[in-house]
């Protein structure tokens, strides 16, 4: 690198004059990172960083002095040429000597005055907390996922300080790509067919909600379907070009701070802990979700084999794979991963079984008989196995698959399950009730789930009423479809699919649009097939692969969501050896969820 006026980048040096130019060739050479280096305060406070390269600790300084001796000789003969070439005349520097290897006792400068560059004077300064190095046994404060080591799990860095050594070449390139590795790590990415020449595509990667439009070439009349349009994370849209129409596309992002689930990475938690926090969210809160698992204690429930209660917090339940030994009071806890086997009419080839796998349910924790759905849950991940990922199936004729990471929990978000439904089923959802079954995970007990996990085939083979444990009519649930969240109001879809038995719609409201709507008089749906039908109709699109999160697992992962804005399940197959172990805790909610407004339904029925 060498420059004529090179005052711009030496940012640390003295000029002589401001009229003058200085003069500059600066030598760069690949070199390891020294582990020994530090940064300190000074007395002002102020970083100060020391950094021992390794060539210079394994070449020695006389290696050392010859390389200098060769670099000085080229300046010297760059320094000729520029002279008789430019007719310009270089002078001495008198400024204050600097650090490093002078070939000169002399305290004035030669005009071929060599020195090691201070930090921030050159160049790209790099190498302060290193990634692991190819097959290097040294001890790196992050790993080769730029994720911080133990005990400081949880932080990403990704800038120059990465780099295991100082390179030859600009490293701004290979930084760029670092970031972009890490993105793709933090967020999955969505894969989806290449646009078209004809098409304009936008496929949000981000994890907030952004609107984006297209703006055509100057006096070119717009396009008004472009305008501002919304996509929540996962979602795309795409447009037709007009012919020799060249637009860009604008991105703007509405980062609202207001999140459906929060990630905690190295997180050590206790079972105290864990209950204290979720309570947080609903001080009057005090009993499990289930009422401390009592519906889990009847084995006729689904969820039975699913749940050990830890005994000195019983708001905590431990789940997973495997046998767990002296775990928080429990001497000896057999724990068994849902598996689609056990759930669903069909079921995947047993020799793909620990290849491939399903949405076991999607739901809602809650009871959904008596006590009201919890506010949040959160998941506490104790023991991860590893292993390769899996093909998440659908199986239902539509050749949909997802990537997923061993053992995920999938997400969707119950606001874009409301938000892409077409005008006429979202009059239906502001206008609708679900109504649930008595004990509602006793009554599915014998019946199977469809292959996406979203509800259960219709086979008449659901437990009759009269042989539930003792119910209660007024303890039945029966709940809007759509909840509003009470601080960005905005509508979720939530109906967990395998509880409901009927369906209820109100009428349309005075001076509403008739033309296309369904049930505008309004209907009380109990024909079994008819209601699952309508729901399964509504909430499809939003498990499409590009709208689901598969949340990626590591041990001392903590996941805290709101469970009334959005809708998870149970994903993958273990092999009986393969430990798995979580806590999971919700709790009973102090009141049931709100629904739409009336403004919200004179809006969208």
């Amino acid at each position: 690198m060498s420059g004529l006026d090179s005052s711009g980048f030496l940012s640390g040096g003295q000029e002589l004059d401001d009229n003058i130019p200085r003069f500059a060739i600066t030598f760069t050479t690949a070199t390891s990172q020294e582990w020994r280096g530090e940064v300190q305060l000074d007395k002002d406070e102020e970083p100060v960083v020391k950094i021992t390269s390794r060539r210079r600790d394994r070449k020695g300084a006389t290696e050392l002095t010859a390389d200098l001796a060769k670099m000085e000789s080229l300046t010297k003969a760059a320094m000729k040429s520029v002279q008789d070439v430019l007719k310009v005349e270089f002078i001495e520097d008198d400024s204050q000597e600097g650090d490093g290897v002078k070939p000169t006792k002399s305290k004035k400068r030669p005009p071929a005055y060599f020195q090691r560059v201070r930090m921030g004077a050159i160049g790209h300064e790099m190498g302060t907390v290193p990634m692991p190095a190819g097959q290097t046994n040294e001890k790196t404060l992050i790993d080769d996922k730029l994720r911080l080591t133990e005990p400081y799990r949880g932080v990403y860095v990704c800038d120059l300080s990465v780099f295991p050594g100082l390179p030859e070449a600009n490293p701004s390139l290979t930084l760029a790509a670092l970031a972009i590795r890490l993105s793709r790590t933090l967020l999955p990415r969505f894969d989806l067919d290449k646009p078209k020449p004809d098409e304009l595509k936008v496929v949000n990667h981000s994890g907030d909600t952004i609107e984006v439009w297209a703006s055509n070439r100057a006096k070119v009349k717009d396009h008004g379907q472009h305008q501002n349009v919304k996509l929540r994370p996962g979602e795309h849209k795409s447009w037709t070009r007009k012919k020799d129409v060249f637009e860009a596309v604008f991105v703007f992002r509405r980062n609202t701070k207001k999140y459906d689930a929060l990630l905690f990475r190295g997180v050590d938690f206790s079972p105290e802990q864990q209950y204290a926090l979720t309570k947080a969210f609903d001080p009057t809160s005090e009993s499990y979700g289930h009422g401390n698992n009592k519906t889990g204690e009847t084995k006729k429930s689904i969820l039975h084999p699913d749940l050990k209660t830890i005994p000195r917090q019983p708001q905590v339940q431990l789940i997973g794979n495997g046998t767990v030994y002296d775990h928080e009071g429990l001497a000896e806890a057999k724990l068994k991963h849902p598996h689609h086997r056990t759930f669903h009419k069909t079921v995947i080839p047993q020799e793909d079984d620990l290849t491939h796998t399903r949405f076991y349910r999607w739901h809602i924790d809650a009871a959904l008989y008596d006590l009201a759905p919890p506010k949040v849950t959160t998941l506490y991940a104790l023991n991860v196995p590893r292993g390769e990922p899996q093909t998440l199936r659908y199986d239902d004729g539509t050749n949909d698959e997802l990537k997923v990471p061993l053992g995920t929990t999938a997400f969707v978000s119950g606001a874009t399950m409301f938000d892409i439904l077409p005008k006429d089923l979202k009059s239906l959802a502001v206008r609708s009730k679900v109504k649930y079954a008595p004990h509602p995970y006793v009554w599915m007990a014998p019946a199977h789930a469809m292959s996406t996990g979203l509800g259960i085939e219709t086979e008449g083979l659901e437990l009759p009423l009269e042989e539930l444990p003792p119910w209660e009519e007024e303890k039945v649930k029966a709940y809007p479809i759509c909840w509003k969240n009470p601080v960005t109001g905005n509508l979720h879809f939530q109906v967990h699919p395998c509880g409901v038995q009927e369906l209820i719609v109100d009428p349309l409201p005075a001076g509403a649009d008739r033309e296309g709507a369904l049930y505008p008089d309004g209907a009380h749906l109990k024909d079994l097939k008819e209601v699952r039908d309508i729901i399964y109709k509504m909430q499809r699109p939003a498990i499409a692969p590009e709208l689901v999160y598969p949340h990626d697992w590591d041990e001392k992962d903590l996941v805290l969501f709101h469970n009334r804005g959005i809708l998870h399940s149970v994903v993958g197959a273990f092999a009986q050896d393969q430990v798995r172990a979580f806590h999971q805790c919700n709790l009973a909610a102090s009141t049931d969820p709100e629904g739409p407004s009336a403004e919200d339904v004179a809006k969208y029925a």
